[in-house]
C-alpha cells in the first residue's frame, strides 16, 4: 500500500487565501494523504471556507494565537502519516509534488530524512526563480546549510515522521527563522535528497512573516548565538557578514546598543577561536 501523506497547513487570518492552498493539495496525483488545518486563533471566515470542502481527508483543528511554529508541532502530533509535508497558507504546489517526493523517499537510503524540491517566488505580480543561494544539494548536507540564506523551506519540504522524534519540532520561541532552526537539527542527524524541479510556488505578500525585518533580526542573533560553533567552524565569512549587516539594521533602527554588539561580534566571528 502506499505511504499515507500527512499533509499541515497553519493559517491565521487568511481566508482569503487559503482556499488556494487547499485546492492545490486536493489536486494532486498522489491521493494518499490527509489534510490537517491548523487555525490558529483566526479571527476572519477561515472556518466557513474550509467547511466549503466537501472531501473526508481534511481535518479541521482550532488553537488559541499561538504563532506558526506551534501551529505546525500540533499538527505533526496529530499526524497519522509515515512522512509529513508542510504548506504555508498562502503558498501552492503543482499537481505532482507529493508524488515526485513520495518517489524519492522510495527510492532514497534510510538515512534520508528530508525531500525538497525546487520552487519559485512570485511576489505581488512578478514570478521569479529565486536567487541561487538556496540548498540544492543531496546528501550530507549540514555545513552547507550555515552558508546559505535559507533551508528547509516548509512549503517545499517533505520529511518522515519517525525524524521529529529524534531532532525535535519547530521552536516555538522564535518568531521567523524557525524553519533555518529544524533544518540545523535535522540535517545533523539525516541526508536530505533534492529534486531539481519546480514544484511550489511560494508567494511574498504584504504582511508576509519574511518581510518583518525587526523578527527577522532577532532570528539571525539567536541562531548565530545558538550554533557560534558550527558557524565559527563552516561558515565564519557568512557568520561574520551576517553580523555586520545586523549592525547595520539595528543603526537603522536607533538602537546603538545592539548595533555596537553586532560590530564586535563580526569581528569575533572572523577572528576569535
Amino acid at each position: 500500500m502506499d505511504p499515507l501523506i500527512s499533509v499541515i497547513i497553519p493559517t491565521f487570518n487568511r481566508a482569503h487565501l487559503l482556499r488556494r492552498a487547499v485546492k492545490s493539495v486536493l489536486n494532486q496525483t498522489y491521493a494518499r494523504f490527509e489534510v490537517i488545518i491548523i487555525n490558529d486563533g483566526s479571527s476572519d471566515d477561515t472556518k466557513e471556507v474550509i467547511s466549503q470542502f466537501d472531501d473526508e481527508r481534511i481535518r479541521y483543528k482550532n488553537q488559541k494565537n499561538k504563532g506558526v511554529s506551534a501551529a505546525r508541532n500540533k499538527g505533526i502530533m496529530l499526524a497519522r502519516g509515515e512522512y509529513i509535508a508542510f504548506l504555508d497558507d498562502d503558498d501552492e504546489w503543482f499537481p505532482r509534488k507529493l508524488e515526485r517526493q513520495v518517489h524519492a523517499f522510495a527510492r532514497a537510503p534510510k538515512k534520508v530524512g528530508l525531500v525538497y524540491t525546487g520552487f519559485k517566488f512570485k511576489i505581488f505580480d512578478s514570478s521569479m526563480l529565486p536567487p541561487n543561494f538556496l540548498l540544492t544539494r543531496n546528501g550530507n548536507v549540514h555545513r552547507h546549510l550555515f552558508s546559505i540564506d535559507s533551508c528547509a523551506i516548509p512549503s517545499i519540504i517533505m520529511v518522515r515522521k519517525s525524524c521529529f522524534e529524534k531532532c525535535g519540532k519547530f521552536n516555538e520561541n522564535l518568531l521567523a527563522g524557525e524553519d533555518r532552526d529544524f533544518g540545523f537539527r535535522l540535517s545533523s542527524m539525516f541526508w536530505f535528497k533534492y529534486i531539481p524541479e519546480v514544484l511550489v510556488i511560494k508567494y511574498e505578500m504584504p504582511g508576509s512573516l519574511s518581510r518583518d525585518r525587526v523578527k527577522s533580526a532577532t532570528a539571525d542573533q539567536y541562531l548565530l548565538r545558538e550554533y557560534r560553533d558550527k558557524y565559527k567552524r563552516f561558515a565564519r565569512q557568512k557568520g561574520a557578514l551576517t553580523y555586520f549587516k545586523l549592525a547595520k539594521f539595528w543603526m537603522s533602527q536607533n538602537n546603538s546598543k545592539e548595533a555596537e554588539r553586532c560590530f564586535k561580534q563580526t569581528t569575533a566571528m572572523l577572528y576569535v577561536k
